[in-house]
């Protein structure tokens, strides 16, 4: 993966957190299509993007829980 800005990062992290909602996908599935390591998407997702858009956070924390049942 290549080195980028914080903006591009942001970006990135919403776009994703995105993906998961729209098409209800596991932090495994999303990391194959984004080839992203499993562990950096997961960090991503519960560390980084709570601080970004918090709104979003809760809404894709929601989806993976109901994932689970």
């Amino acid at each position: 993966m290549r080195l980028m800005s914080l903006s591009e990062k942001q970006k990135l992290i919403k776009e994703i957190a995105r993906y998961m909602i729209v098409y209800n996908t596991s932090i495994r599935e999303t990391a194959i299509e984004y080839n992203i390591p499993k562990t950096t998407l997961h960090r991503w997702i519960y560390k980084e993007l709570r601080f970004i858009d918090d709104d979003l956070f809760v809404q894709v924390k929601n989806k993976l829980k109901s994932r689970r049942k």
